[in-house]
């Protein structure tokens, strides 16, 4: 039986505590690199939908001789080695814990560092992510990486709102407000959809990551594919995710599951049709 500190926040739902004593440094490590110009292990920060920004690293196996070179450079690979070893610790303990077969060549991708802007709350419904899944319902047919297990570590709570909230199998899970040092370990996919509030004071951190597979695509999808010929099908798929006005994400206010307006469906296919004008 495992001796890690666990919170179950709903079954398959775990939040593992302790596993990272050093994220007030990792924290400050991280913000750091926001002024990386890429001379260091982190790349520059970029845009994050409208989210936010994040980051990635090099590639570990490309800068082992940069090691010891540089204070700065080492302190940020440590920092990224340190999250990606307690992922793998709260993985190991979850996949035991629940019996988990994971698909063929599943394996742990590569983090992302995220920080999300405040008062993000576009739908004006105080979700900044309204609820979806990781692993994208409208492209679970198509070939390529899926995700599988969604990990995510938190490396500060000094911030107002922010709270994630699950909503399973018609479900409202209690919201839950990160704390430092925490790492979250659920399904990526169905039907496992979740939310994240509004920061209304300060910003949010947080590393996310996920156990990925190579799926080869369902038998229907590339009977498709062979019908229709690559490139007309992949036209056909690519104006069916457009038509998709919430993107495959649930919308609720006030608890309520709303659908898009016709004028929402209008204003969006107006937009997908401009934008593509503009890609010409």
């Amino acid at each position: 039986m495992s001796d890690l500190v666990t919170k179950t926040l709903y079954p398959r739902i775990e939040v593992y505590k302790g596993l990272l004593p050093d994220h007030k440094k990792i924290f400050e490590v991280i913000k750091s690199t926001e002024n990386n110009t890429g001379d260091k292990y982190f790349n520059p920060w970029t845009p994050w939908s409208a989210f936010g920004n994040y980051a990635s690293t090099k590639f570990k196996g490309g800068v082992q001789d940069q090691l010891g070179k540089d204070e700065e450079f080492d302190l940020q690979y440590w920092a990224a080695e340190t999250v990606y070893d307690a992922y793998n610790l709260a993985i190991e303990d979850y996949i035991n814990k629940y019996n988990v077969e994971l698909p063929e060549d599943c394996k742990l991708g590569s983090s992302s560092f995220c920080k999300y802007h405040t008062n993000v709350d576009a739908l004006k419904n105080n979700l900044t992510m309204q609820y979806h899944t990781d692993f994208k319902q409208s492209e679970r047919e198509m070939p390529g990486n899926q995700f599988f297990l969604t990990c995510t570590v938190y490396i500060n709570d000094d911030y107002e709102g922010g709270e994630i909230e699950f909503y399973v199998d018609g479900e409202f899970v209690p919201a839950y407000k990160p704390e430092a040092g925490d790492i979250m370990v659920f399904p990526s996919g169905e039907p496992y959809y979740h939310g994240v509030r509004t920061a209304t004071r300060g910003n949010k951190y947080l590393i996310r990551n996920f156990m990925i597979y190579p799926y080869a695509g369902s038998e229907e999808w590339l009977a498709n594919q062979l019908k229709y010929g690559a490139k007309k099908w992949a036209e056909m798929e690519q104006a069916r995710i457009d038509a998709d006005v919430y993107g495959g994400n649930l919308v609720f206010k006030d608890g309520v599951k709303v659908e898009p307006s016709q004028q929402e469906i209008e204003d969006h296919l107006d937009f997908i049709s401009k934008s593509e004008k503009k890609e010409c």
